[in-house]
């Protein structure tokens, strides 16, 4: 259920009853959705970006970029590259 293609089809209903034992499924769902349209705009991914997502606050911002750059520090060490927006391309 994590494929991006497969949560951009789902109906947000339906998205909320798969996630329902997490609580809050409704605000979940509808959050998720939010995130997966913002993926797709293909803007920059930066804190500015993020935070104009529904539901993505200051430091579930500020987690994402930190993941981000670590998991960016890793593919470098991997495949030489240091690029976020590389790292962008991927997702």
């Amino acid at each position: 259920m994590l494929d991006k293609s497969k949560i951009r089809e789902i109906d947000e209903k339906e998205l909320a009853l798969a996630i329902k034992s997490s609580g809050y499924n409704n605000q979940k769902a509808k959050k998720i959705k939010k995130f997966i349209e913002f993926l797709d705009s293909k803007k920059e991914i930066n804190r500015t970006n993020l935070l104009s997502v529904w539901g993505i606050g200051k430091e579930t911002a500020d987690s994402m970029l930190c993941m981000l750059i670590k998991a960016s520090l890793c593919n470098r060490c991997l495949y030489k590259k240091d690029n976020v927006k590389d790292l962008q391309k991927r997702f």
